[in-house]
């Protein structure tokens, strides 16, 4: 083998060398390669689900702030709208019971309804009944009856001119006063009751 012979052949070889080194490179960057990019995608992923979540947390913090602050003006509102109701109501209500009072269908019911929570709360015997002037005879005397069939003893009936409407019962210095006076008495009682049966209406 002469000189050029060795010459290429030492020449192959080294190409054959730098041919396997640069493949052996390029494979290891390559793979170096996937790894970092592997990795980025990875934390990519990572930071965009942290970046959601966050901004859920968020928007869900905002939309309980926005549910909050809707509860409150609601509320806020309701009372507003009833306390315009109960203010315009108020004076419609001492009214409303003086018509009843005057309508004999509805007196009736009112009368037994005191006869009935009397017998129930006040001590029986020496009742005194104060009602207004004038009421129908027929009325007292059925009023009588039906105490006198509860007590044992017919109460006494005294017209009072402080009475418009309704009855005032006293027993034993025990007072039992369904007049329009002292039904309207505790005005913050009367209002909640109110309240609760418009409540109860509206089905809320």
């Amino acid at each position: 083998m002469n000189v050029s012979d060795q010459e290429k052949a030492l020449k192959a070889l080294v190409d054959e060398y730098r041919d396997g080194e640069c493949r052996r490179i390029l494979a290891r960057a390559e793979q170096e390669c996937d790894t970092v990019l592997t990795e980025a995608h990875r934390e990519a992923r990572r930071r965009v689900h942290e970046v959601v979540g966050q901004e859920r947390e968020r928007a869900e913090s905002r939309i309980r702030a926005a549910q909050a602050e809707v509860q409150t003006q609601r509320r806020r509102y309701r009372q507003r709208a009833s306390v315009a109701l109960l203010e315009a109501g108020w004076d419609r209500l001492e009214a409303e019971l003086l018509r009843r009072w005057q309508v004999s269908a509805l007196r009736k019911p009112w009368v037994d309804g005191v006869v009935r929570q009397g017998l129930a709360q006040l001590p029986a015997g020496g009742w005194v009944i104060a009602h207004p002037a004038p009421w129908p005879e027929g009325e007292q005397q059925a009023l009588s009856e039906s105490v006198a069939a509860g007590l044992g003893e017919a109460p006494r009936l005294e017209a009072d001119a402080d009475v418009q409407a309704g009855l005032r019962i006293t027993s034993g210095g025990t007072s039992l006063d369904a007049t329009v006076a002292g039904l309207l008495g505790d005005r913050g009682a009367v209002e909640a009751r109110l309240l609760a049966l418009f409540e109860e209406a509206e089905g809320t």
